[in-house]
């Protein structure tokens, strides 16, 4: 065996172990990242994001939480939203970022219905802030019709959220009309002009549904637990339809 073999077999076997090594060096490169964002927010963050929640949680549920760790300085307690499914996650916001780290300390080894909370700092930039116009009737339909009423972030994006509901398995073609009138029952809020909080959410981009989604907003918190009750597990134009569509309804807490 020539001295060039010997080089090129030894050049080749160097080749392949930085290759396999690649996805190692990635990782670390990721970790180091990651640690550095964490401690970032660690510093300047006001904010603290709760892993593992319960999906069957409500904001009311983690405030007790909270007032049971007395965490100081909170000024919000919010469940994480996608398209309005809650993700298991909750934010946490401070009035100061000096209080961030005395408040992560109380969270330590805490559990929420048996099951151990990862916590988590965060910058306001790493969390999605309230659309700009998401209150009253007015708001919540420009909101709509500009596509940016998705459901997504703390508070699913809504001011009132305890009091609006979201109802979803109708099918795709069904349109505002429809669902106001399956709701004529309830107290809604309405504009000045009487139009009602009924609203449609368009399907998020890249996806494909066979139903539809809508939120309703009604006038006190106790009416939204009522049409919760009525209109949870029951079936759109049965009648007619049968049992095809099965409605489902949740407050948006």
């Amino acid at each position: 065996m020539n001295a060039n073999t010997v080089a090129n077999k030894a050049a080749n076997t160097a080749r392949s172990v930085w290759k396999a090594h690649r996805p190692i060096r990635q990782a670390q490169a990721d970790a180091s990242y990651l640690g550095n964002i964490r401690k970032k927010a660690l510093e300047y963050g006001n904010r603290i994001e709760l892993q593992n929640v319960p999906l069957s949680a409500t904001t009311t549920d983690v405030r007790r939480l909270v007032e049971w760790t007395r965490l100081s300085g909170v000024e919000d307690v919010a469940l994480q939203f996608e398209h309005f499914r809650p993700t298991g996650k909750a934010l946490i916001t401070l009035s100061r970022p000096e209080l961030l780290r005395d408040n992560m300390r109380l969270l330590q080894n805490i559990g929420f219905a048996g099951v151990p909370l990862h916590v988590e700092p965060k910058l306001s930039s790493d969390v999605r802030e309230l659309p700009g116009r998401t209150r009253g009737v007015k708001g919540r339909e420009a909101a709509a019709r500009r596509g940016i009423l998705d459901g997504n972030g703390p508070h699913a994006g809504l001011l009132n959220g305890e009091r609006t509901v979201t109802i979803w398995g109708f099918p795709g073609k069904t349109e505002v009309p429809t669902v106001e009138y399956i709701l004529k029952s309830f107290k809604l809020t309405r504009s000045v002009n009487g139009k009602s909080s009924v609203f449609k959410i368009p399907i998020p981009q890249n996806e494909f549904a066979m139903s539809s989604r809508f939120i309703a907003t009604t006038q006190t918190v106790s009416e939204a637990h009522r049409m919760v009750r009525q209109v949870n597990m029951t079936f759109f134009e049965p009648d007619t339809l049968g049992n095809r569509f099965l409605l489902r309804a949740r407050i948006v807490h």
